[in-house]
């Protein structure tokens, strides 16, 4: 389903109106995911909408776990459920959690603030007044390599590059509309075990998506 409701849609919405723009480029469903949660957690990052997800299990390999592509800020990184005060030492490269040579768990815990999510489907979930700045971000990282390459004109890409700066103004300057009182103090709170399943994202909960 590509509408989830009057506030958000989902990536496949984002996706429909990219294929029907432009008919030529082969969209990746996981590219645009990618490049969704980029522009939302890192550069709208718009609090207000966001969640935190408290106790999500992610399974640790080779000394590494996958950060969940939604995450705007990690608060705890701990490795026994029910026990933040089972905190571990870790650094983060943007896309992983690296641990130190001690660690010997297969799993590890966190608390985060992140874009919201489907909890049925686990699948990131994109504010409506921000889909323009995610097609235009798409577009701007799809048309990048030919930029590079010389395939693309400063005038062709001063315009693409363009059209992310309006989908920015247009997403912050509409940040407000979505938000009521009690939201302004409230934040929602999604616990692990309320993912029902694991959709594109790399969420894990008590095992599932292993």
């Amino acid at each position: 389903m590509a509408i989830l409701n009057n506030k958000f849609v989902s990536v496949d919405y984002v996706l429909a109106n990219l294929g029907r723009s432009f008919k030529t480029v082969n969209w990746d469903s996981n590219d645009v995911l990618e490049w969704c949660m980029q522009l939302e957690a890192d550069m709208i990052a718009d609090v207000e909408s966001m969640a935190e997800f408290i106790e999500v299990r992610l399974p640790v390999t080779n000394k590494q776990a996958k950060e969940p592509c939604n995450v705007h800020r990690i608060l705890d990184v701990y490795q026994t459920a029910g026990v933040p005060g089972s905190k571990v030492s870790y650094s983060r490269n943007g896309t992983y959690i690296n641990f130190d040579s001690n660690f010997n768990g297969d799993s590890i815990y966190i608390n985060y603030f992140g874009t919201m999510i489907d909890l049925n489907t686990g699948v990131p979930l994109i504010l409506k007044t921000h889909v323009k700045a995610c097609e235009a971000y798409c577009v701007q990282q799809v048309f990048f390599e030919k930029y590079l390459n010389n395939e693309l004109n400063g005038q062709q890409w001063s315009v693409i590059d363009q059209r992310v700066t309006e989908g920015l103004t247009i997403a912050t300057n509409q940040s407000i509309r979505f938000i009521d009182r009690q939201q302004l103090s409230n934040i929602n709170v999604i616990r692990g075990n309320m993912i029902t399943k694991i959709g594109l994202t790399t969420l894990y909960n008590q095992g599932l998506g292993e």
